[in-house]
C-alpha cells in the first residue's frame, strides 16, 4: 500500500509527489488548498501569487505548467472561465 498527502479531502499519492518536481506540488498544494468542498478555486491569480509567495507572472507560469502536467495520461486539475473568471478545478 502507497502512502498519500491529504490536502482539503484531495489525495495524491507518494508516486505522484515524487513525480512533480517541489515548484509544481507547491503549486498544487496552494490551488487545493484554498479549493472550495467540490474542488474548485476562483481566486485571482494575483491571490494565489501571494500565497505562493511569487509574483502573478511566476504563479501563471507555474499554474499553466501544472494545467499540462499528467499523471498516467490524466490531469489534476483542470481550468476553465466563467464570466471572466478562472475556475481551476482539482480532478483528484
Amino acid at each position: 500500500m502507497s502512502n498519500s498527502i491529504l490536502i482539503r479531502n484531495r489525495a495524491l499519492s507518494s508516486e505522484q509527489i515524487a513525480d512533480m518536481d517541489a515548484e509544481m506540488f507547491h503549486t498544487y498544494a496552494v490551488i487545493a488548498s484554498l479549493a472550495d468542498e467540490n474542488g474548485q478555486c476562483t481566486l485571482p491569480q494575483q491571490t494565489l501569487a501571494s500565497y505562493m509567495g511569487v509574483t502573478r507572472e511566476t504563479a501563471n507560469r507555474r499554474i499553466q505548467r501544472l494545467l499540462t502536467y499528467r499523471w498516467r495520461g490524466e490531469p489534476l486539475i483542470v481550468k476553465d472561465k466563467i464570466d471572466y473568471v478562472n475556475v481551476y478545478t482539482l480532478l483528484t
